[in-house]
């Protein structure tokens, strides 16, 4: 199962919850650089995270927002064709639904 490092995940977020990185850096009592690198591993490790899924799977992605840790994608679940849901939940790591036609 992947998921972010328990600190970096902290970081990620307060800044999905809607903080500006200067607020994380005071709150977590860390630099704001530290802030800007946490999240931009985050990121990186979110995308890549959502996009192996995808290929793995050969889902077609429609949409990837990885500051809000969601993804959604189309494929096949046995013989129909579904809309995926993947989402990054904290402390749980990436998880997907899927919704059939």
């Amino acid at each position: 199962m992947f998921k972010l490092p328990e600190g970096m995940e902290r970081v990620w977020l307060m800044k999905a919850k809607g903080m500006r990185e200067v607020e994380v850096a005071q709150t977590l009592g860390i630099s704001r650089q530290a802030v800007n690198k946490a999240l931009k591993e985050a990121r990186a490790k979110l995308f890549e995270a959502f996009f192996g899924l995808a290929e793995v799977f050969s889902w077609e992605v429609a949409r990837v927002n990885v500051e809000k840790g969601f993804m959604v994608a189309r494929g096949k679940c046995g013989n129909e064709n579904v809309r995926i849901y993947a989402f990054y939940i904290p402390g749980r790591g990436v998880r997907a639904f899927f919704e059939g036609e």
